[in-house]
């Protein structure tokens, strides 16, 4: 942030504690005023009741003892954690974490003081509000429909991968029931591909045909694939397995899905990327006729905003052109998630000018039209570890088979019945909460961060380009991560992957370093296009099946500020620089 900060820029570092504890004092003073309301909040309950801790057991030996050891094992992990990663140095550019934010901070600090149980209001009385609240705000960045999507908080990005995959698959097995109860009646005549990819309205038309209950509805998605795949062929006299459209740079939670889901590995099918690095719509339209016309049901279409390696976005808007093409001419209905674990917030940057083009822009401003979106607030929403959460269009497409809890009396506003995971805490919501109301997912609030850091992302390619001799920088960045190599034209890639691995490890997180970064393995057969549009100027003798390249993520919103001593761009770049001499 720049001496000459405008007033605004100014408000946005009081969100943080600062590279040296700058803003230690108001730190100090609201985490003491949060322990003392908590204190009080205990006291004032039950006064009555009488004291459980009297002073004479606080003077005996045995207590005193036992508050020694816990002091003493306080100041050991205290001590051990000061050895950590500094993630929230300027200095740290290695993976998806960087400074938390105050308020997230806060928040979280102070759920854990209460500790609720978001499984059911019986265990969280505020706690489920605030997730309902906060769960709100992200729809309203997203461009949702908040009186019509839904959402709500999980662990992180694969579970709530894992959320949107097992409402993708229930609604694909409600619609095969009927579509296998309708054919025995003689109501029906598809195919089981079309019954897979049928769509509400004919759904809706079946079941007023006859009476369908909900355990017919249920039959299939709780049966094993093996049974399932029976009743499917006694029904129609044929299955072919469903098949899960991913893009070949997919998460690697999606295998996990997969196998577990029970499609198998084998079914998840990958969509080629282009010369941007990203799904290429071409091989889409080509993968979707291939399921058409050999009627292999599309369970699910996952395209990603924010790549773990590159951090690129899928065209979005075109993706999701194709799908609505797909329902409108071919009565064709398939289930598009959008993998945002990382970029997600990026959607805060929708109404600002000049900081994206207008490809990331139309793409963001899809978002909405997808069934399903994953986000993950523990990335770049600056929120403590651990935080996801998965949105849902639909609300009626987020309801499951409920398992009846005996113990459990679940009411209209508890999502526990339908989440994956049964207890959950309330401490992600209230941080992304607090973040939402202080900071703002707007334009103005995480905007102006997170655009930030796309700029710092700029200046430090800048920075390495005049800097680094030989360095090669991929000219798609579509937001805050970039990746470089360095090498000479003809080198072996076995020798420029050599030095890779030595300038990760010279700046690396296992040791003491003056910078941090990370490291990424892009394939060669599944990037070729990418690679030659993406390195113009540069060919290596490619005698291996892989580029390694060095990742930096630029989160930190003072990456690029004036007023420390040390310019932290070009002094990561003079210090690569100086590393390499006679290695190059």
């Amino acid at each position: 942030m720049s001496k000459h900060c405008d007033p605004s820029d100014i408000a946005l570092k009081s969100f943080f504690l600062g590279p040296q504890a700058e803003n230690a004092e108001m730190v100090s003073h609201i985490f003491h005023h949060i322990v003392e309301r908590w204190i009080l909040w205990r006291r004032n309950r039950f006064p009555d009741d009488g004291c459980a801790i009297s002073n004479d057991d606080q003077n005996t030996r045995e207590y005193r003892n036992a508050l020694k050891k816990v002091n003493t094992l306080v100041d050991e992990l205290m001590s051990r954690f000061e050895g950590e990663v500094p993630k929230f140095s300027p200095r740290y550019i290695g993976h998806m974490f960087s400074e938390i934010s105050l308020p997230a901070l806060f928040g979280h600090c102070m759920t854990l003081l209460h500790n609720p149980n978001n499984v059911s209001a019986e265990a969280s009385r505020v706690g489920i509000k605030i997730e309902h609240e906060a769960i709100v705000e992200l729809l309203n960045m997203c461009g949702f429909d908040v009186n019509q999507s839904t959402g709500h908080f999980t662990s992180g990005g694969t579970v709530a991968n894992f959320e949107a995959a097992i409402r993708a698959k229930w609604r694909m097995m409600r619609w095969l029931s009927i579509a296998c109860k309708s054919k025995s009646q003689k109501f029906w005549e598809g195919t089981h591909f079309q019954a897979a990819n049928l769509g509400w309205t004919q759904f809706h038309e079946l079941h007023r045909r006859f009476d369908f209950s909900d355990e017919s509805e249920s039959e299939l998605y709780l049966s094993s694939p093996l049974e399932a795949g029976r009743l499917i062929a006694e029904s129609f006299g044929k299955f072919s397995e469903p098949v899960l459209l991913i893009p070949a740079h997919r998460h690697y939670s999606w295998e996990k899905i997969a196998v577990l889901l029970g499609y198998g590995k084998n079914n998840l099918i990958p969509v080629e990327l282009d010369r941007h690095g990203t799904i290429s719509i071409t091989d889409l339209i080509k993968k979707l006729e291939w399921c058409r016309k050999a009627e292999r049901p599309i369970a699910m279409l996952v395209s990603v905003l924010g790549t773990t390696e590159l951090g690129l976005v899928d065209p979005i808007h075109e993706i999701q052109r194709v799908v609505d093409d797909y329902k409108n001419s071919k009565n064709i209905f398939i289930w598009h998630h959008i993998d945002a674990a990382f970029g997600g917030f990026f959607c805060s940057l929708k109404d600002t000018h000049g900081l994206i083009d207008d490809k990331l822009k139309a793409d963001l401003n899809s978002v909405a039209s997808a069934d399903s979106f994953t986000i993950d607030p523990h990335k770049l929403g600056y929120v403590p570890y651990s935080c996801g959460a998965v949105l849902i269009r639909d609300r009626w497409q987020n309801q499951l088979p409920v398992q009846p809890t005996p113990y459990i009396d679940f009411h209209d506003d508890d999502r526990g019945h339908f989440t994956l995971e049964g207890s959950r805490s309330a401490a992600g919501a209230t941080a992304t909460w607090l973040t939402a109301k202080t900071i703002g997912f707007n334009a103005d609030g995480y905007g102006r961060i997170l655009g930030r850091t796309i700029e710092s992302g700029r200046i430090l390619r800048q920075a390495l380009k005049e800097i680094v001799p030989n360095v090669h920088i991929p000219t798609s960045a579509d937001t805050n991560i970039l990746c470089f190599c360095v090498g000479k034209s003809g080198e072996p890639l076995t020798v420029v992957n050599e030095r890779t691995r030595q300038i990760f490890e010279q700046f690396s997180p296992y040791k003491e370093s003056d910078f941090y970064v990370s490291k990424t393995d892009i394939p060669i057969d599944r990037y070729s296009e990418f690679l030659k549009a993406n390195f113009p100027d540069w060919s290596p003798n490619k005698n291996c099946s892989h580029l390694m390249l060095i990742r930096v993520c630029l989160m930190n919103p003072f990456f690029t500020s004036a007023e420390p001593k040390i310019n932290y761009p070009h002094s990561f770049a003079e210090s690569l620089a100086q590393f390499l001499r006679g290695r190059l």
